[in-house]
């Protein structure tokens, strides 16, 4: 049963492991009662439970595991109920699923086509449980780094791809937009990473706008950097906002601050 923390989203290297007990707590060896695991949804509502198999295993020798369990909602006090046809159900000990240190989700767009489906771009870090979905046909394309692939975006088309969930991404909370792009004209305006609903105070979008990095942030608060952008060259572009500062990076290099 749970004992360390969970990261939400991301896969747990530790299986759950059920027993099946006498009254005295001794392990029956003999038992082969098929065993469905579920979560208690109490801090995060609307989390679900996932596994690298199923939900429901048949126990062998008085024991079921579940490989791989994840929670994709953040949250204190979890807990995971355990039932069986003519057993006593139990309840685990409360566990807590925390926001990682490493990237909520982190797309390479290494795919070789899109087709518009829910799952058309993998996530890098939990593969299908943070995929997202492609819209009005952008392409795979060659970048020309080290046989790596990227995804090119014809603006006439408004081409885009969402994800399917933003764990731990609040209005007010900590938070760092980064991404590899690399515009084929200056001359325009082009969003690259936005979030939430316009207008509203959790909105955040990452865009330039001709020769300006641009950045609107938490309660529609802007910052800009003027630069000198070149078409047909990659650039690393970054935003980070810590609660009370917004930066924005360029290559690297911060470029402005607030």
């Amino acid at each position: 049963m749970p004992t360390d923390d969970w990261i939400a989203g991301v896969p747990n290297s530790k299986s759950v492991n059920v027993y099946v007990t006498d009254y005295y707590g001794n392990i029956k060896g003999n038992a082969s009662n098929s065993i469905t695991m579920s979560l208690v949804d109490g801090p995060g509502t609307g989390a679900t439970l996932t596994t690298s198999w199923m939900s429901t295993i048949q126990s062998t020798g008085g024991m079921a595991r579940f490989y791989n369990p994840s929670v994709d909602i953040a949250g204190s006090g979890y807990t995971l109920s355990l039932t069986a046809s003519g057993l006593t159900s139990a309840v685990s000990d409360p566990f807590n699923v925390i926001i990682s240190s490493s990237p909520v989700h982190y797309y390479r767009f290494n795919e070789t086509s899109y087709n518009g489906t829910s799952k058309a771009v993998l996530d890098s870090i939990t593969t299908t449980v943070k995929s997202a979905t492609t819209f009005n046909g952008p392409t795979s394309v060659a970048t020309g780094i080290n046989s790596t692939r990227g995804i090119s975006f014809d603006s006439s088309l408004s081409q885009y791809v969402k994800t399917a969930a933003n764990i731990g991404i609040t209005g007010a909370s900590a938070k760092t937009f980064t991404a590899f792009i690399n515009p084929s004209t200056t001359s325009q305006i082009g969003t690259i990473i936005s979030h939430g609903t316009y207008g509203a105070s959790a909105y955040f979008q990452l865009a330039y706008y001709y020769d300006t990095l641009y950045f609107q942030g938490y309660g529609n608060d802007a910052q800009t950097a003027t630069l000198s952008l070149s078409p047909d060259t990659w650039y690393h572009v970054a935003i980070t906002y810590d609660g009370n500062y917004i930066k924005i990076y360029l290559n690297g290099t911060l470029v402005n601050s607030t």
